[in-house]
């Protein structure tokens, strides 16, 4: 998922996720990519890869809404470099604290 590649590159360091960023910052970052990163934002955030609160976010009403990066697909991972190329891992599992897990441990509650 390149939405999550990019919270990693243009992130910030953030106790108690891998990165996080501000939503106007994202909002602009992510529109030359795509018009829709509001609905990739809550598909994330379901498969427990990304939080923010609130149940919507709005252009310039939720620009300091802090979206913050909890896990990173296996294969994104890999390609930034994160995740050991050779793991045995199948491309279904999530990066987070370090290594490749199941995908349903990072599911929030």
């Amino acid at each position: 998922m390149d939405l999550c590649g990019i919270i990693y590159r243009y992130g910030h360091d953030t106790p108690g996720c891998i990165k996080s960023i501000l939503f106007g910052d994202l909002f602009e970052l992510y529109t030359v990519i795509s018009n829709k990163v509001v609905g990739i934002l809550i598909r994330a955030r379901r498969h427990g890869l990304l939080d923010f609160e609130g149940e919507m976010l709005y252009q310039r009403q939720d620009d300091d809404v802090i979206i913050k990066l909890i896990a990173l697909p296996g294969p994104v991972a890999r390609g930034l470099g994160l995740a050991d190329s050779n793991d045995q891992s199948d491309d279904d599992g999530y990066w987070h604290n370090g290594h490749i897990i199941s995908k349903w441990n990072t599911k929030q509650k």
